[in-house]
């Protein structure tokens, strides 16, 4: 029994896509549709400016990392919405995380979740975050191309 759908968005072309896939689906199914937005590396790219812990003024650079981040996440999000409201879908639950832990503990009580995938779906393939998610959560997951 479906009745909760979570739709994972970037900030990619795709995500318009899995938004429509996603809105369609629970709205099919008479389930809730949430989104969480996320960027798949950017606890990589922050941490990697933490180790250069030499470079002058390194606060600012990690503060404005963390900004265009969370840029890039609000685009993702409205990006998603302005498809689902073409559709007259609505949205139960937003989430705009930007580190791994924040975003699983975000999670809540979601049975599918449909995430964006290049190529055929692999353990390789994903990024961390989506790795971290489906690895901490049973949930069943729906890779949309």
């Amino acid at each position: 029994n479906i009745s909760n759908v979570l739709i994972a968005v970037d900030d990619s072309e795709a995500s318009k896509k899995i938004a429509g896939f996603g809105g369609s689906l629970a709205r099919s199914l008479g389930a809730s549709l949430g989104i969480i937005s996320f960027v798949p590396d950017s606890e990589a790219i922050i941490d990697e400016y933490r180790l250069i812990a030499e470079v002058p003024n390194i606060d600012r650079h990690i503060e404005a990392s963390e900004k265009t981040l969370a840029e890039i996440i609000e685009r993702a999000t409205t990006a998603a919405m302005d498809v689902l409201n073409t559709m007259d879908s609505k949205v139960s639950s937003v989430v705009k995380k930007v580190k791994s832990d924040e975003i699983i503990s975000e999670m809540g009580d979601h049975d599918l979740l449909i995430l964006g995938v290049k190529g055929v779906p692999s353990q390789k393939k994903l990024s961390r975050i989506a790795n971290k998610i489906l690895n901490s959560h049973e949930i069943s997951a729906i890779f949309v191309q």
